[in-house]
């Protein structure tokens, strides 16, 4: 009762409203799941589980070579669910490949036989790495944040961490082999021949790379697939660190022949312009750099790829 002797009636309670945000949005910052246009995939209605949001993010997987497709991109959909399922950016992920990368490269280069652990710490967040890599892009399409600035940072990002595992590779060989600089410093600058010629073929009406028969092809591009290659480069180093400069030497011949058959197949098509091109436009395919995922904000007009 108040001073005036008004009674007051304090059993009903004024109630604000209750936000259904919350219920459509799943955990506080989770986004609405929304399936993109084309993508075949339905929207889920409620809370979106990892299943819904699996479905979501599973069209949107690039098609790599044969080891990151089957391997790689499957394990980074299932991260690009599970970012999607907590809300994360994709340049979240882009960082992270980052940290990873360059985190597994450190740990190879201070490391010794007497520090395997270590060694193999460093093996296995590169490969990490590339899975976060392999995710950035489907998480980017899924959620309908592609642009200019993501497709940059993502391609600094690929750049950062393959200098820093060609830097790591370079420093183990060095250590156990009074090896020619020569042939450190072109294992180097080989190792990123397929970053020039992905750049090149964003240019009008270019192609990336020869025409190939599908199957036999997808077994020789394993030079050029960066996931297995860092697999066999890992594994080497943990097993034989002695004869390190074998793979060295290996990836380094296939870049550099790769380099000579691009420059032996666009002299031609220089000099005859025309010559064989309506028979190798329909088997060429965009390729990523060494197989990669790359940067995962590139708008599909690009070559028809979302990402890098």
């Amino acid at each position: 009762m108040s001073d005036r002797g008004v009674v007051i009636d304090r059993s009903r309670k004024q109630r604000r409203p209750v936000s259904t945000q919350r219920d459509r949005r799943g955990p506080a910052g989770t986004p609405p799941v929304q399936a993109p246009a084309g993508s075949g995939a339905e929207a889920p209605r409620g809370a979106p589980t990892l299943r819904d949001c699996y479905a979501v993010v599973a069209p949107q997987r690039s098609r790599g070579f044969l080891f990151s497709s089957k391997v790689s991109d499957r394990l980074g959909t299932m991260v690009a669910t599970v970012g999607l399922r907590l809300g994360a950016h994709p340049t979240h992920l882009t960082l992270c490949n980052l940290l990873l990368g360059a985190g597994g490269s450190m740990a190879v280069m201070v490391s010794s036989p007497r520090r395997l652990p270590l060694l193999i710490l460093g093996v296995v967040l590169w490969q990490l790495a590339y899975v976060f890599d392999c995710a950035d892009g489907p998480l980017a399409r899924a959620t309908g944040k592609t642009g200019p600035s993501g497709a940059s940072i993502d391609l600094l990002v690929d750049f950062a961490v393959q200098v820093s595992v060609v830097t790591a590779v370079s420093r183990i060989v060095v250590f156990y082999h009074e090896i020619s600089s020569v042939i450190v410093v072109l294992f180097g600058s080989a190792w990123f021949i397929n970053f020039v010629t992905f750049l090149l073929s964003k240019s009008p009406g270019s192609s990336p790379y020869l025409p190939r028969h599908p199957r036999l092809m997808s077994v020789v591009d394993l030079g050029r697939d960066y996931g297995f290659v860092i697999l066999v480069m890992g594994i080497w180093l943990v097993v034989a660190p002695r004869t390190l400069y074998v793979p060295l030497l290996a990836v380094t011949g296939a870049n550099l022949a790769v380099l000579l058959l691009h420059i032996a197949r666009d002299a031609r098509r220089s000099v005859h312009p025309g010559v064989g091109d309506a028979q190798e436009e329909p088997v060429l395919q965009l390729q990523l750099p060494f197989g990669a995922e790359s940067p995962p904000h590139l708008e599909p007009s690009l070559g028809g790829y979302a990402n890098l």
